[in-house]
């Protein structure tokens, strides 16, 4: 669909500069947007729950306790925001929390559900799978970031992030109106009727 350096050059457009052919140019655009583009690309997936970054695991137990939770599993490596948990037999959503480790070196994910499933928006770098509402997030996003290093206005990185916004808007849209959820049945004025 897309390569970093089309979404790299979206964000330039947007900001009204010029073109680079390659993210290792010398050129001060290419310098800023390797810099840039890998925490942007971070940022941009974690801030909605993108269909084409969503991935479900079971997740790998872990021999530690932690008081408070029966179980202690690993946190996935490629996850950047873990979004819910289920067990593998039902459909509920579990309760969970994200720690550290006791080795003081990764994150762990705490839960007293056994077998438990984690839905989580994943790191992806490939591109080529970014649907186009994102990659246009992306690159407003981008641009906002590049607006200071390149051109030292203010302005225009408020126009690229409020731009940002309303793409992230219509991304929400975009989301309900595609897939099914099974509605929650904790509303008690419903359930008081039934």
């Amino acid at each position: 669909m897309a390569s970093e350096i089309q979404i790299c050059n979206l964000a330039l457009s947007h900001l009204g500069g010029g073109r680079i052919q390659s993210i290792n140019d010398n050129a001060k655009e290419a310098i800023e947007c390797k810099i840039l583009y890998p925490m942007v690309l971070e940022s941009t997936l974690r801030s909605h729950k993108w269909a084409f970054a969503t991935k479900r695991l079971l997740l790998g137990l872990l021999d530690e306790e932690v008081p408070g939770f029966r179980f202690v599993y690993r946190y996935p490596g490629d996850c950047l925001v873990a979004r819910e948990i289920y067990s593998v037999n039902q459909f509920d959503k579990v309760k969970f929390e994200i720690a550290l480790g006791k080795d003081n070196q990764s994150r762990v994910i705490l839960s007293d559900q056994e077998s438990a499933v984690l839905i989580y928006t994943a790191k992806v770098e490939n591109a080529n799978i970014f649907d186009s509402i994102f990659i246009e997030a992306l690159s407003w996003k981008l641009a906002g970031e590049l607006a200071i290093s390149l051109k030292g206005n203010t302005d225009l990185m408020q126009l690229s992030i409020q731009n940002f916004e309303h793409i992230l808007s219509k991304a929400q849209t975009a989301s309900a109106n595609e897939g099914f959820i099974k509605p929650e049945d904790d509303n008690p004025y419903f359930n008081a009727r039934l």
